[in-house]
């Protein structure tokens, strides 16, 4: 079975704006919490190229229209708050090992979008010129050498933030259509080749969207001979038939085996909705039951959204086109740690202590243990296991069922234990192999 790389969450410049509000002792807080050894010990996390919907302001890193060699790209926004924060999550990590950057972008610049606007997209987003092309890949490149130079090493490349999303309707965001030829195309004959040639160690991972949708988008890129000679492996995102979609995993890894599998994004509802008909504990469950399906169908790691927002799920930019307003409550989502920062303090969500499960307990370089039973992801009990490096075997068991209790009985080399997991809970066990 694979390999597990990691588990971590996205430096976003809502993130980082949130963080940089907080007093001295918080910030030690929340990156012990989420980094530090007695933390989650997240040992990846996801960069953003550019502005996101969870951007306090809309930008890029090469406003001069038709600076087609990049003379003028500059880092200079994310100097402000992105990369001190990232640094100092760095240090707090590197006692548990390095930690791994994943970048992704949501937008070109928006001289080079067929809109000219960074937010919202045409079908495809790209104007349709190879000066255009070459001056995106270049871009894209450019970002690597930025970040390398504040030593900070991206070493997974995604083309395209959910390339899927275009024709969007008022409340709209960063982004940029490809469809699968596009991207094809793309990384054929610009991005693959200039990787390659100047950033050999970085990964290009395609797709980086919804796991239903995934299976025709991979094959199409992976039919042209040319184009799969730079594909790496793929991303994905856990929202497409939500908690029930990890049949495309394995679809898609029987016909590519050698491609691994990343989960690149999963975020919950906003803080405020996880009320209505549900609850905090409830959602969060929903992390146990997916991590658990993709590491059971091939996946080798699992990022989830923003790390850190307000206490409200913010804050976005999200708007019209042709503006930068940002509306406010816009697109707003849950996060493991909320603050007030007018009161100065934090929130430990629930997905937090389901993230913990995983993270805690299963370091780099475990392998995922074949096993049987308790893999159906629509039972109410369900189950991964892992053989870690230091010879340990962690199962992590999870029960969905609100009001029953469930026994179960572990059973491996001949020795074998029964167990009862209480409703609604999450338990990690740990044993010798």
């Amino acid at each position: 079975m694979q390999t597990i790389e990691g588990f971590g969450g996205a430096f976003t410049d809502s993130v980082a704006q949130v963080f940089a509000q907080l007093n001295s002792t918080l910030q030690e807080q929340v990156l012990e919490m989420m980094w530090g050894q007695t933390g989650q010990k997240y040992n990846m996390a996801r960069l953003t190229i550019g502005a996101t919907d969870f951007s306090t302001t809309e930008y890029s890193y090469a406003n001069s229209p038709n600076d087609f060699k990049m003379q003028n790209f500059s880092l200079q926004h994310d100097m402000k708050n992105i990369i001190p924060m990232i640094h100092r999550a760095q240090a707090k990590a590197t006692s548990g090992g390095d930690l791994k950057f994943l970048a992704t972008p949501w937008s070109p610049p928006a001289w080079m979008k067929r809109n000219k606007f960074m937010r919202n997209s045409d079908s495809p987003g790209l104007i349709q010129d190879s000066q255009i092309f070459q001056a995106y890949a270049l871009y894209l490149s450019k970002y690597i050498d930025g970040m390398a130079a504040q030593n900070i090493s991206v070493s997974k490349l995604t083309v395209q933030n959910e390339p899927h999303v275009k024709g969007q309707f008022a409340a709209t965001y960063p982004c940029c259509g490809f469809n699968a030829t596009q991207e094809m195309l793309f990384v054929r004959d610009y991005l693959g080749p200039l990787l390659r040639q100047q950033h050999p160690d970085t990964k290009l991972f395609v797709h980086d969207d919804q796991k239903d949708i995934m299976v025709d988008y991979v094959s199409t890129i992976m039919a042209d001979p040319t184009a799969s000679k730079f594909v790496d492996g793929v991303a994905f995102h856990w929202y497409g038939a939500n908690l029930k979609n990890y049949q495309y995993l394995e679809q898609l890894h029987k016909k590519f085996p050698s491609l691994p599998l990343l989960a690149t994004e999963a975020t919950l509802e906003a803080p405020f909705n996880q009320h209505l008909g549900t609850s905090p504990w409830k959602e969060a469950q929903k992390y146990a039951v997916d991590i658990m399906g993709d590491l059971n169908a091939f996946t080798t790691g699992w990022i989830e959204w923003n790390v850190l927002l307000d206490k409200q799920g913010g804050p976005t930019c999200i708007g019209p086109s042709n503006s930068n307003i940002c509306t406010p409550l816009i697109g707003y989502c849950d996060a493991p740690i909320l603050a007030d920062t007018d009161k100065q303090t934090l929130e430990i969500r629930d997905s937090y202590y389901i993230m913990g499960h995983f993270s805690r307990f299963i370091p780099r370089g475990s392998k995922v243990i074949k096993q049987t039973g308790a893999t159906d992801t629509n039972a109410s009990l369900l189950a991964t296991a892992v053989l870690t490096p230091g010879q340990e075997i962690v199962v992590v068991v999870v029960n969905t069922d609100q009001k029953a209790s469930a026994p179960y009985q572990i059973s491996c080399q001949g020795q074998y234990a029964v167990i009862e997991i209480p409703p609604h809970s999450i338990q990690t066990l740990s044993f010798k192999a």
